[in-house]
């Protein structure tokens, strides 16, 4: 096995990388442990890359450990997690352990990494970089496991910047006419495909194919294999439902009714885990209103929404517009940290952030203004923005923008 895992680290070394920047950058100057989570195929392990891409630019290629733990090669204990030390000793016996960087790709993959871990991080080095599946690793048992050591990046599907990058498409010009309309053009094909990296360039006949993949994935290893769930007929019905529902309230006591009458069983303590379950899978999220006590914000009905516009639009299979803004902008506040929740009393408010209140519809129409712009009422002194799919300007005071424009700012 030594000689397996000196193998991998030179082969490693030596890989040309080319790799397209995304917009997260994790710092290479802190003595935290920096760790990726998200949800899988969302370009954790390019976020790596790049970084090893940016430090071979003044470190050389021997200070830089790569090993992905998906490797079936790889088929080792925690006992055995020593020989990664010791083959790259061998390999560098002049070599300052303390300026080796080393980059561990879904470690999760090792039962009992976290000592390991910390001990090569007390003892040898503070340069250690992690990714994990959302199936094994979540936030807070990182928090615990390495008791304060690190710092933690969560990595969604591509935002809509960075789609146009990936696309090889300016994002900066959106005044001339010509670079604006093919901006508008991506734009709904982002929509429709979504943000995960994978599908960004694959044919548009060949992405359900590959959304149902992800989602049985997703299903059975990140959320029924990880939470031990044996009632998978309601596990699908309930996350069906759940799609279903984007963009809307999600009743779990309707849902509970619902299978109930069509003779699926389920006890409605486990029933009421599977909100949890989603978004530790990251897959669905729940949206609490927004309220100073939360105990109403636990009790409150949740909106839900998915965790990339393509997977919802390939597994709904409409193409309800108006549902799939929304979500993208939900997706959108989520990457800036900014989402608070939503208002509700005599009518509704989609977004509440810190320093605003958002309404987001397809069109701002005479038939639905008085609706959406009502909204607004809920909520007081806060920046009041109705975001469209391609109307700007003023509304009554209400300062309108197309979702596309609001995305680049």
């Amino acid at each position: 096995m030594k000689e397996l895992i000196k193998q991998l680290i030179k082969d490693s070394q030596e890989r040309a990388i080319t790799v397209k920047p995304r917009d997260i950058r994790i710092p290479t100057d802190t003595t935290k442990i920096i760790t990726l989570i998200g949800p899988r195929r969302a370009g954790k392990t390019s976020i790596l890359y790049h970084t090893i891409e940016q430090l071979r630019k003044t470190l050389p290629k021997e200070n830089i450990v790569y090993l992905n733990f998906e490797d079936e090669r790889i088929n080792i204990t925690k006992n055995d997690l020593q020989l990664i030390i010791d083959a790259y000793l061998e390999l560098y016996p002049d070599t300052t352990l303390e300026n080796v960087h080393f980059f561990f790709d879904e470690i999760q993959n090792v039962r009992g990494w976290e000592q390991f871990v910390r001990r090569i991080h007390d003892t040898i080095s503070k340069h250690i970089y992690l990714t994990g599946s959302s199936a094994k690793l979540l936030s807070k048992e990182i928090a615990t496991a390495l008791r304060g050591r690190t710092l933690t990046y969560e990595v969604y599907p591509l935002s809509f910047k960075e789609y146009l990058s990936f696309m090889n498409i300016d994002s900066t010009d959106i005044v001339s006419t010509k670079k604006r309309a093919k901006i508008k053009r991506a734009f709904q094909m982002y929509l429709f495909k979504g943000g995960f990296p994978e599908a960004c360039e694959l044919r548009e006949d060949l992405i359900p194919k590959l959304y149902q993949e992800y989602m049985d994935v997703m299903l059975y290893r990140d959320i029924a294999e990880r939470h031990t769930v044996t009632n998978l007929h309601a596990l699908k019905y309930v996350l069906k439902k759940g799609f279903a529902s984007i963009a809307s309230e999600f009743s779990l006591h309707k849902t509970y009714l619902e299978l109930r009458s069509q003779g699926i069983k389920i006890g409605k303590d486990l029933l009421y885990q599977f909100p949890a379950f989603f978004e530790d899978a990251y897959i669905l999220f729940f949206l609490s209103i927004a309220n100073r006590s939360l105990t109403k914000q636990e009790l409150s009905v949740k909106k839900v929404y998915a965790i990339d516009t393509g997977l919802a639009h390939a597994v709904r299979q409409t193409e309800n517009i108006g549902q799939l803004l929304e979500n993208c902008v939900f997706l959108e506040l989520l990457r800036r940290g900014g989402v608070v929740g939503y208002a509700k009393g005599k009518h509704e408010c989609d977004f509440i952030t810190k320093d605003a209140a958002i309404q987001v519809t397809k069109i701002l129409s005479e038939k639905n203004k008085k609706r959406e712009l009502a909204g607004f009422t809920e909520v007081k002194g806060k920046k009041q923005l109705l975001l469209t799919m391609d109307q700007e300007g003023e509304e009554q005071g209400v300062h309108m923008l197309p979702v596309w424009k609001w995305l680049l700012l």
